[in-house]
């Protein structure tokens, strides 16, 4: 019970605020929004956005707006209400705007996902068995990150289908932190780490685990069970093996 406490606390971190740093899409103002889209504009200049779920986010589409709709078929490109939005503002217009179609609930490859195959996670991926997975199926079943999940996906699209082969969703699974984290075992991560090999880890040597500087003090924190502001080799396992539980 304690592990899967851990665990759904850990997937609540991304969402969490931080009083001592906000993030860039945090607040009703905020420059980066994120949410469902509740109304267009009959002419398609605006959209409105209901950000976090809480703040109606009016975003202008300007000339140089650039619009994306992101791991979805060709005829389902167009400016819809219910679909789900990323935008950068600046001034009240946006500099980009990022749509994918709605998410459902996430879900579980299996306990043995770490376990997967590139091929194999595809396969159990693949919702609509059309050979490629769109960016509902990845953010349902490998990625779920309305932030973050959009960029990923875009970048390693090259083909600009809307779907991933085996070889794009290789890249895809490069940001994905359950899957790098399972590459070794937790031991051999600590090790890694342990760089002055004082046989703890300060918030510095955590960040390879933690995948970069993202919420890095938040997940520290949460990682760090005693509060000496240290990671013991026990305290890096345990934060580990619950990222990678079911």
């Amino acid at each position: 019970m304690k592990t899967l406490s851990l665990l759904f606390a850990l997937l609540a971190i991304p969402y969490a605020s931080h009083a001592a740093k906000k993030g860039n899409s945090s607040g009703p103002d905020s420059p980066i929004v994120v949410g469902r889209v509740t109304a267009v504009a009959a002419n398609g200049k605006s959209v409105t956005v209901l950000h976090q779920g809480r703040y109606s986010r009016q975003i202008e589409i300007g000339r140089k707006t650039k619009v994306s709709f992101v791991g979805m078929p060709k005829r389902a490109r167009q400016l819809t209400i219910g679909y789900d939005a990323k935008a950068s503002i600046k001034k009240g217009v946006a500099k980009y705007l990022k749509l994918t179609q709605s998410l459902s609930e996430a879900k579980s490859l299996g306990p043995d996902r770490t376990k997967l195959t590139v091929e194999q996670i595809l396969r159990r991926s693949d919702d609509d068995r059309d050979g490629g997975l769109s960016y509902v199926e990845i953010s349902r079943w490998i990625h779920h990150s309305p932030k973050h999940g959009p960029d990923h996906f875009e970048k390693v699209d090259k083909s600009k289908d809307g779907l991933l082969d085996t070889g794009e969703l290789s890249g895809l699974l490069e940001k994905v932190v359950w899957w790098n984290l399972s590459r070794q075992s937790p031991q051999a991560w600590f090790a890694q780490c342990d760089r002055n090999q004082d046989g703890a880890l300060d918030q510095k040597e955590f960040a390879p685990i933690n995948g970069g500087e993202g919420h890095i003090e938040n997940r520290f924190k949460r990682a760090d069970q005693d509060r000496n502001g240290k990671l013991s080799k026990t305290e890096t396992t345990s934060y580990i093996s619950a990222l990678l539980a079911e």
